[in-house]
């Protein structure tokens, strides 16, 4: 099972907005793409985008069309990722208890849930730090409440 590789700088994308962690999410999420999918996103325009016109500092990482990409990755896999992570006491304790001092071995502990749960995540480790991060970033609850939100009262 893989996990976090130990040259992995996490501090760029622990400073990372949403956007650009979407962006990454998205571009990760490619490689489960099938490639008719991949030509289609490209002859769509979707996965060009003119370079930022910023002055200064490094422009943010934000591509509108992988963030699609990153999406619809999320509503793909959304109940497995719920089933592996949501109520999972465990997650939640750690997350208590760690904090943000140990944010790597939680990293790792999330990383290795959502291996262990869902296998054919396994071998796509950036995709997996990076879904790791954004959960870090967001809460666990948080994180959940959003992910597949229960249905409100009411609604069908």
């Amino acid at each position: 099972m893989p996990t976090l590789p130990s040259n992995t700088d996490l501090t760029p994308l622990l400073s990372s907005t949403q956007g650009e962690l979407y962006s990454l999410l998205g571009a990760s999420a490619l490689a489960l793409e099938a490639p008719d999918a991949i030509l289609r996103l490209g002859r769509d325009g979707s996965l060009w985008q003119t370079p930022p016109s910023v002055l200064g500092n490094e422009p943010p990482f934000e591509h509108s069309g992988l963030q699609r990409v990153g999406e619809a990755f999320l509503r793909e896999w959304g109940g497995q990722l719920k089933r592996a992570l949501c109520g999972n006491e465990a997650l939640y304790k750690e997350e208590q208890n760690r904090g943000m001092h140990d944010i790597d071995l939680y990293l790792g502990s999330l990383s290795a849930t959502i291996c262990a749960s869902i296998p054919a995540l396994s071998p796509f480790t950036p995709l997996v730090t990076i879904l790791s991060v954004i959960i870090v970033k967001t809460g666990l609850r948080a994180f959940c409440a959003t992910l597949l939100p229960e249905p409100t009262k009411g609604s069908t």
